[in-house]
């Protein structure tokens, strides 16, 4: 503490101190240096003219007079696991939960946390209309009107599209997100797997203080978890180095392409553990197979991790550590017998690293496969893995065939077994394995397998109505009509691929598989579906066109906010708000302001000349619900923006 002033000069120096003092104090620096007209773009005033640069969509924080854009509690929200939760159930989880987002200007999915959950009140639910949305593939959305659905034709309300115009589709068929508080992993199951060496104690103290242990079904962390054991199980490993002095090294390994090593780091940084830069190199190796000599080279990516916690965590987990042919393991009794967005996890990061890609063959997709290789003392354990996969894939209506084979010798001189895994290639088991698994850490398998569920989805309703079509041609027939007649009537009962050709073929030939009516003549190849189906998105998304649009009732209407600057979620549907973005002309600086009232920014067009003022007058703040947009619009062309909404007067033009 300063000693105090005494003497003549008291008076002077008690000054000095209070006014070097008040520049600690923040209110006093700010009014001083004029630092809030510094940083407003308004420069301290409350009112100001600008041009509008774009019409942008700013989510709500909570439903007001001028947004209701909400959707029917039972529409399927889209995680970023992979798997669905209807918009009421994720009530309970949008606190730890996230949910696949699109960035449009760069093309790709990415993931967004939920900032805020709400529902509208029985009031605001009579003030509003809901509609029913359908496409062409049967997918269904019930929303407000004024709910903004991305088109061919730019962010259009709902109430306003039509019948023809085609809308933004994620195509999945995700499984539904349970959970449970079963525990599948414990203090003592970590404990017997630390490696030899290593502070059991510290191990135990990490994992629990990150949140790890003891690990249950419905720990936010563990589709992250499953999914790189998935991957661990694959092109990953958990090695270990016995060192000189006894103890042991040991690594989490990672690798494959570098773009999919960077989604592999983010969730192991997301566990709270550290993981190295990509590692680039080149290998070489020469392998027998069948009698013959083969050198295998390429070059390699890989990323480290040398945590202990990790690796036991991974290896309690029951994930094989060292060079898996010569390890004996199953899939671990966890995710054999855990809920199916579990079972998802795992197969599609697996899947991700071993399997095939979707293939085709004219318009016809191949089976898919994979392959383990094993040494022969471990042969049967490769058998037991692939039985488990095949197994698990049963639960998602898949089918599928084991093969296995000699294949050849190691450089040590062991001989290897092969054994194959084919997924069978009827239009229905790819369907479900590309549409409910599919692939994960490997972008382009995942795309192409979007794509392919969307084509098989859309193959298999065509199918329907071949078959629904040669039912009604067997009742016309049986009544007499004539071939040319047949023709007529199922073209205006809306099967208007029918032609005249066809009927005659089956009044003469017959149809012998009815099951394979459809399957590739009249239907377009996968490759031009693909081009037209694509044109201007990216990651996987599609166009499917709107085939009905109607009013309808919804007793409950609930949306979310999310963080992400994309501000959509997939619902089939997009969350979005009511501003504008402004340049000032006094100043060139740039704002975002919001439109108050039902429909506001539908009266504003880009290069309107517009009056903004801040909310709440000089000291304006965010308005209370729409975080961050301090400013909103009164004036559109020198015309109150009230009056216009009122319908007083008609907007005039600049």
């Amino acid at each position: 503490m300063a000693s105090k002033a005494r003497g003549l000069n008291a008076g002077g120096s008690l000054a000095r101190r209070r006014a070097a003092a008040r520049w600690a104090k923040h209110t006093y620096v700010v009014r001083i240096l004029n630092m809030r007209a510094k940083s407003d773009p308004l420069e301290g005033a409350w009112q100001a003219k600008g041009i509008v640069l774009e019409k942008v969509q700013f989510e709500a924080k909570q439903p007001n007079s001028a947004m209701r854009k909400c959707v029917a509690p039972n529409t399927p929200v889209y995680l970023s696991d992979g798997c669905e939760v209807t918009i009421k159930e994720f009530g309970n989880l949008w606190h730890s939960g996230e949910i696949y987002t699109y960035n449009g200007a760069k093309k790709e999915l990415e993931h967004s946390k939920v900032v805020d959950y709400f529902s509208l009140t029985e009031k605001e639910i009579e003030e509003s209309t809901a509609f029913q949305l359908t496409t062409d593939t049967g997918r269904q959305l019930i929303a407000t009107g004024d709910h903004p659905i991305y088109t061919n034709n730019g962010k259009i309300d709902l109430s306003k599209l039509r019948v023809g115009d085609k809308v933004v589709v994620m195509p999945l068929d995700p499984v539904k997100y349970e959970v449970s508080d079963k525990e599948i992993l414990t203090e003592k199951d970590v404990v017997v797997n630390v490696p030899e060496g290593s502070n059991a104690e510290r191990v135990v103290s990490e994992l629990k203080s990150k949140g790890l242990l003891p690990l249950k079904l419905d720990n936010p962390k563990l589709p992250k978890i499953v999914r790189l054991a998935g991957h661990l199980f694959g092109d990953g490993t958990l090695a270990c180095y016995v060192k000189k002095d006894g103890f042991n090294d040991v690594k989490v390994i990672a690798s494959g392409q570098k773009d999919e090593l960077g989604k592999i780091a983010d969730d192991i940084k997301a566990l709270g553990f550290y993981c190295s830069e990509i590692i680039t190199g080149h290998s070489k190796s020469l392998v027998n197979i069948g009698g013959k000599e083969r050198v295998i080279e390429g070059d390699y990516n890989l990323i480290k991790s040398g945590s202990v916690s990790l690796f036991t965590l991974f290896r309690a987990l029951g994930v094989p550590t060292g060079d898996k042919a010569n390890q004996s393991y199953g899939v671990p009794s966890f995710i054999k017998e855990g809920p199916l967005w579990v079972k998802e996890e795992f197969l599609a990061a697996y899947f991700g690293s071993e399997l095939e890609k979707p293939r085709l063959k004219g318009k016809t997709f191949m089976p898919p496969s994979l392959a383990i290789n094993k040494t022969e003392e471990n042969f049967k354990s490769g058998m037991s893995f692939v039985t488990d996969i095949v197994e698990m894939l049963k639960d998602f209506g898949i089918t599928s065939k084991i093969r296995h084979e000699e294949y050849g010798r190691r450089k040590s001189g062991a001989k290897t077994y092969r054994t194959y895994l084919y997924i069978d290639s009827n239009h229905k088991n790819l369907a479900n394995l590309y549409g409910k698994i599919g692939y994960r850490y490997n972008q382009q398998r995942g795309c192409l397998a979007k794509l392919a569920f969307q084509y098989l989805t859309i193959k298999l309703r065509h199918m329907e109505k071949c078959k629904r079509a040669y039912v009604e041609f067997q009742n016309l027939r049986e009544k007499g009509h004539s071939i040319a007649a047949i023709t007529e009537i199922l073209n205006r009962a809306g099967f208007n691929f029918v032609k005249k050709g066809a009927v005659n073929y089956w009044v003469s030939c017959g149809v012998k598989d009815v099951e394979k009516l459809g399957t590739t003549s009249g239907f377009i190849g996968f490759k031009e579906w693909a081009t037209e189906a694509t044109a201007g998105l990216g990651d996987g998304l599609v166009w499917e066109t709107v085939t009905g649009i109607r009013q309808t009732k919804c007793d409950e209407l609930i949306d979310v906010t999310t963080a992400s600057d994309n501000h959509n979620f997939f619902a089939n549907g997009i969350l979005t708000g009511n501003c504008v973005r402004v340049q000032l002309i006094k100043n060139g600086r740039q704002v975002t302001a919001f439109c108050p009232g039902d429909g506001a920014s539908k009266l504003v067009d880009e290069h309107d000349e517009v009056m903004v003022e801040c909310i709440g007058g000089r000291k304006g703040r965010s308005y209370g619900d729409i975080p961050g947009v301090r400013w909103k619009v009164i004036k559109i062309n020198d015309q109150s923006l009230d009056a216009l909404l009122k319908g007083k007067v008609e907007k005039a033009r600049k």
